[in-house]
């Protein structure tokens, strides 16, 4: 992930979840990286520009690491993760005639 991206979602996540100006920037890009990495070892590479549910999910993720919560976040998000990685795995064909 690159410097741009992690920079618009700490603005982002600043004003949406209503994070204080107290917390740090530095922080706050620390619990990027690492939600960040626990989403993408459940589904390999994700474009976060294009994927608005991974985009909601680490957005999400930030605020429960934030509240020091995260095992609640991946409790909470089990339904929406488990939809999420259905849509990312291809469909399997059949192209054999039975």
């Amino acid at each position: 992930m690159d410097k741009k991206v992690i920079d618009n979602l700490i603005d982002e996540i600043r004003k949406e979840k209503f994070i204080p100006f107290y917390y740090e920037d530095s922080s706050i890009r620390n619990n990027i990286r690492e939600g960040n990495y626990r989403l993408t070892k459940l589904v390999g590479t994700i474009d976060y520009d294009e994927d608005l549910t991974a985009r909601a999910l680490l957005k999400n993720y930030v605020l429960y690491a934030y509240n020091s919560r995260t095992d609640e976040f991946f409790e909470n998000y089990s339904d929406e993760i488990l939809s999420w990685q259905m849509d990312k795995v291809p469909l399997i064909k059949n192209d054999k005639e039975n």
